[in-house]
């Protein structure tokens, strides 16, 4: 159960009901539920659950209609379904009908009001639009994706999540063509004359997005609550879902009617509204409180009437809207995170009087012009980081570093120093300090009973002049939504995942395999390539954290199931594809029981980011001398650090349970703090109970 619960009471007698949605908000019951009773509804009873939920049409002289789903149906309940035009509503010229339950007669621009239709092209609408909110939170000035240099890591994940599984997808369907797998589809497929390579391929986009809803409940089973795995999880699910939207406008338009673009002009005309509603906010210097109401009821109904129009997926109507809602300013997203960055920092290198900002400052830059590319691993707008020692005094400087030295003495002098502390942590603080706290900051807002943390608030003022602290129109838009959107992913899943279970189909074996094992192995590659490039993650986020990750984002199952609805036309091939959504689902188990292996929640998050600076310290290092090896200049260590310990090479990380590698630095008398050869903190916390365990029998 979530803490902080908004009741002003202890007795008060709604927080009972409070708790309850709390707990079904937080434990995705509603999405899950629905996918339970669906699977048993669809093969329990599969003409029932066809009259009333699914969204195809047959083809009247097709052998494949089975008259027994329409047993017991009204004649008049023969529709044209979603996608046929209303110029086609009162003839069979096509021979398409549906025997489908109405919610009313009449159909609004060509669609009629089934409940697959309510549910995909309207209530959907909700859900896309929290997943912009998170989005455009986090591109907010000041957010953890803006700039973009903040979180390049996770840049780097986000791309292999999502370009993994599609080169995994079209790599196993030309697999599964060349060995026959697919022959069914390719020759019977597609209403009888056979699916193309095109028809097969539509369905790359099924594997690209992952389920924020049950990322943020399996990362919080795994990780447990304040862990920073879970905020570069839930970075990279939204970082990943904004890519799926764009793929969802782009590439999957209604398959039964040409895209008419004339109507994106009516797209164009609502964000133009959006954009008049934010301005009329921002008119005056105290800006007063400002309602969602009218970007969503004004704004938003265009946007969708466009879209409908243009045979695009209206269910993206509030995704150009919501960016122009008023959020936090930036100061305060800026705040948020720095703080976290700052305090992590500091206590991973709380040994010996060491202060992080003292670390960082200390450190200067040298343009070594023409010697651009000529060092090591990193080089970045032709500037170079000379990298200086930092002596637990409270630093000082090298020699040779004097005002009256010319550019050739200083680029001579940093061709033989080695990195050291202060350029790991700057590296963090510069690249990796965008964490995405607002994501589960956001999520945890929108549970029932539960408000928006005073950090994120804005000060506005009422028509008196009076200041308050408000809660901003976007993560009002956040709170009000949430709770409701929740509940209508267990319509969604009970509309969409109603599939017969008759055994494990090709194109069910290639979407799950795609999702599962193309978005693990991508993270994990991206991850590594990023760190090698000189982009690490965040600090208390490690490699064994990041395998998890990647498989915890292997859960597509909500957008999965959206794009497998649209990106086929033939029921068999969309059943299948939908099926291996539902299986990807399975993964979360998998981590579960996992994590009873890794304990990843009895992690001490400080000593795993201590544990990391070491590691890239000696990263560093490595690269250094590797680089200098190659280059044939000789490498020299800081002041003091020959006296301290031999020129043996880099030194080795310090693992966290080793205390036999622990080496101090200081025991040689030298003036230099090198991380990388210190204990960490769980060994000299073991060797400072040994020593006193020692002074006692002594005494």
């Amino acid at each position: 159960m979530s803490e902080n619960m908004n009741a002003n009471e202890v007795d008060d007698p709604f927080l009972c009901v409070f708790q309850f949605f709390d707990w079904l908000q937080e434990n995705a019951v509603p999405l899950l539920g629905g996918i339970v009773i669906a699977l048993i509804f669809a093969n329990a009873d599969p003409g029932t659950y066809e009259y009333f939920f699914n969204g195809e049409c047959y083809v009247a002289s097709d052998d494949s209609y089975n008259s027994s789903t329409a047993d017991g149906i009204d004649d008049g309940h023969r529709r044209f379904l979603a996608g046929s035009s209303d110029d086609h509503a009162d003839d069979d010229d096509d021979g398409r009908y549906c025997a489908r339950w109405l919610l009313r007669d009449c159909p609004i621009f060509g669609h009629r009001w089934t409940i697959h239709f309510v549910t995909n092209d309207i209530l959907m609408c909700f859900h896309f639009a929290l997943a912009m909110k998170e989005v455009t939170e986090a591109l907010l000035p000041g957010g953890s994706l803006n700039p973009p240099t903040k979180a390049i890591n996770i840049f780097f994940s986000t791309l292999g999540g999502v370009l993994g599984p599609v080169l995994l997808y079209f790599a196993l369907l030309n697999l599964f063509i060349a060995t026959g797998m697919l022959d069914k589809e390719l020759e019977k497929g597609c209403g009888g004359d056979g699916c193309s390579y095109e028809d097969l391929a539509a369905g790359w986009g099924v594997v690209t997005a992952t389920d924020i809803v049950l990322a943020w409940l399996v990362g919080r089973v795994v990780f447990g609550n304040g862990h920073p795995a879970i905020d570069y999880l839930l970075l990279l699910a939204v970082a990943d879902d904004a890519l799926g939207m764009v793929i969802i406008a782009v590439f999957y338009p209604d398959p039964y009617e040409p895209v008419e673009p004339v109507w994106l002009l009516l797209v164009l005309l609502a964000m133009l509204v959006a954009f008049l509603l934010r301005k009329w906010h921002f008119r005056k210097e105290r800006a007063s409180h400002q309602d969602w109401q009218a970007y969503v009821w004004i704004a938003g109904v265009i946007s969708w009437i466009g879209l409908v129009k243009a045979h695009l997926n209206p269910a993206l109507a509030l995704v150009p809207i919501v960016p122009f809602m008023p959020g936090p300013n930036h100061d305060a997203l800026e705040h948020l995170e720095e703080e976290v960055e700052e305090e992590l920092e500091e206590e991973a290198v709380e040994m010996d009087g060491m202060h992080a900002k003292d670390l960082i400052e200390h450190r200067t830059s040298v343009d070594l012009g023409s010697h651009e590319g000529s060092v090591l691993f990193r080089q970045r707008s032709g500037s170079l980081k000379r990298w200086n020692s930092f002596n637990s005094g409270g630093g000082g400087s090298q020699k040779g570093d004097s005002e009256d030295e010319d550019s050739s003495d200083h680029a001579s002098s940093f061709m033989g120093e080695l990195p050291n502390l202060g350029d790991v942590l700057q590296e963090h603080h510069e690249h990796e300090r965008g964490r995405g706290l607002t994501i589960q900051a956001g999520l945890y807002a929108g549970l029932v009973g539960h408000t928006v943390d005073d950090a994120l608030k804005v000060i506005e003022y009422d028509e008196d002049g009076n200041e308050h602290l408000n809660v901003s129109t976007l993560d009002e838009f956040e709170q009000f939504w949430k709770p409701l959107v929740d509940m209508f992913l267990g319509i969604f899943a009970l509309v969409n995942a109603g599939v017969r279970v008759d055994g494990v189909g090709s194109m069910t074996l290639l979407v799950s395999v795609s999702l599962i094992l193309g978005k693990f192995g991508g993270v994990v590659l991206m991850y590594k390539v990023a760190k090698y490039l000189g982009f690490p993650a965040p600090l208390g986020v490690r490699g064994h954290h990041v395998r998890m990750i990647g498989l915890i984002a292997t859960l597509g199952l909500t957008v999965a199931l959206f794009v497998s609805d649209v990106a086929f036309t033939d029921d068999e091939i969309k059943s299948d594809s939908k099926l291996g959504a539902l299986l990807s689902g399975l993964t979360g188990f998998v981590c579960w029981g996992l994590s009873k292996f890794y304990h990843f929640k009895d992690e001490d998050v400080v000593e795993q980011a201590h544990a990391q600076v070491e590691e890239e310290l000696a990263e560093m290092i490595d690269h250094f001398k590797a680089s200098h090896r190659c280059m044939g200049v000789p490498t020299q260590s800081p002041p003091g650090e020959e006296d301290a310990r031999p020129d043996t090479g880099p030194t080795p990380p310090v693992s966290s349970t080793d205390s036999s590698s622990a080496v101090s630095s200081d025991e040689g008398g030298g003036d230099t703090i090198q991380l990388a050869a210190r204990p960490g903190k769980i060994v000299a916390r073991e060797q400072a109970r040994l020593q006193q365990a020692v002074s006692t029998t002594e005494i």
